[in-house]
């Protein structure tokens, strides 16, 4: 257990990690865990389709044959069932719970679609900046390090404007309560949104040779994370 101490920390279920690694390492032909070795890369090795090849064993079916499996389905079944004191999220009508959704839905949307079209502006922009600043750079100038200071405090002046002029019009036409701590909840969410669009798109130019690949790349990122929250 000190090894499992040492990696995982005091907050660590014991008895639980006890078990996997006795039922683990008690297995014909597995490798048995080394002093200070991580115990999650242990058991993410011997486990493996390689080693699984290599013994002629099938975890999976093991596992589910196992009291193991048995105790983990029923711990399950308990923490599934809500506590007496717990409530259920209730709407006093559907009517309230689509405008929810819907709301949800617009602001996703939205946060979605400005932060593309600021990914898209601020290409060529970066990208003819940094013509500029290998010019400068060799004329030695500045480095490298005030001018991604200086283009990331552009860049966040510019998100702030922007998200400020956008909030007060989204806050309004929603309906919103209107209070000074929801309003500024509300713009730091977007703010943050935006922002991240903004210095992703940053990054991936100054990591790419030109716009044309940092497009593709953030084309192909925004359909991914899209794809995900479908």
């Amino acid at each position: 257990m000190e090894v499992i101490e040492e990696f995982l920390g005091s907050i660590v279920d014991e008895k639980r990690w006890k078990g996997y690694l006795h039922w683990t390492s008690r297995t014909p032909g597995v490798n048995k865990i080394k002093d200070s070795q991580n115990p999650t890369i242990w058991m993410l090795d011997v486990t493996s389709s390689t080693v699984e090849a290599q013994v002629g064993v099938d975890f999976a079916e093991i596992y589910a044959n196992s009291d193991l499996y048995k105790r983990n389905q029923q711990l399950i079944t308990e923490l599934s069932k809500p506590s007496l004191s717990s409530q259920d999220l209730y709407f006093s009508t559907k009517g309230q719970q689509q405008d929810v959704m819907h709301l949800m839905g617009a602001m996703y949307a939205a946060v979605m679609f400005l932060g593309g079209t600021n990914t898209s502006a601020v290409q060529t922009v970066v990208s003819v900046e940094r013509a500029v600043f290998y010019r400068e750079k060799a004329a030695g100038m500045y480095s490298a390090i005030p001018y991604a200071f200086a283009q990331v405090t552009i860049g966040v002046v510019y998100v702030g404007i922007q998200t400020l002029i956008y909030s007060l019009l989204i806050y309004s036409m929603i309906g919103f309560h209107w209070s000074a701590a929801n309003f500024f909840l509300f713009y730091f969410y977007i703010f943050m949104c935006f922002a991240y669009f903004t210095l992703c798109e940053m990054m991936l130019i100054a990591l790419t040779p030109n716009y044309e690949i940092a497009a593709v790349t953030m084309a192909f990122y925004l359909n991914m994370q899209v794809d995900n929250e479908m």
